[in-house]
């Protein structure tokens, strides 16, 4: 069993997904599975994935008709054999240390339902990419503590009991 289950959905995104999937492999932390779930995609997102699912043991692909975000996102869930879930959207990429910075924190605090770590959004303007603001670290231990957080989810690690308990996304 992994010990972090990443779960990727896409939909006609192959033009981001090659850089996703390659921020998963690049993790200095190894034990994780990536399940990337193809919601019904028909521009050689399911192709790209099943490449590297040849090559690496430890991606998933997963192929389904159009349900959207959501119901992706709990396909993926479903399949998770990981302690941790971490969700990566397939136009994001992590730094190298993402997940160990996180599954450390994690196994140092084992109050914490989850954590997210320091992200940087990043937007396209008419003259490049244009860095933005830089989000600092924080481990939280209620749901409530999020109430006034921006925090997107290819930023996070959640214990897979705690999605458990409260369940999936609202498709």
């Amino acid at each position: 069993m992994p010990a972090v289950s990443v779960i990727m959905p896409t939909y006609n995104r192959v033009s981001y997904l090659r850089g996703a999937i390659e921020s998963v492999l690049a993790q200095t932390f190894r034990d994780w599975e990536l399940v990337v779930v193809v919601d019904g995609s028909k521009d050689g997102s399911k192709e790209l994935v099943e490449s590297y699912a040849r090559s690496d043991g430890r991606v998933i692909c997963i192929w389904q008709g159009n349900a959207g975000y959501s119901a992706a996102n709990n396909r993926g869930l479903r399949e998770a054999k990981g302690l941790y879930i971490a969700f990566l959207d397939d136009d994001d990429r992590w730094l190298p240390e993402k997940l160990e910075l996180q599954v450390n924190l994690m196994k140092s605090s084992p109050e914490a339902g989850f954590c997210y770590g320091r992200f940087r959004v990043f937007r396209q303007t008419d003259h490049g990419l244009r860095e933005g603001k830089l989000f600092p670290q924080k481990m939280i231990t209620k749901f409530e503590e999020l109430s006034d957080a921006f925090v997107p989810p290819s930023a996070t690690l959640i214990r897979k009991s705690l999605i458990d308990e409260v369940g999936g996304f609202d498709p």
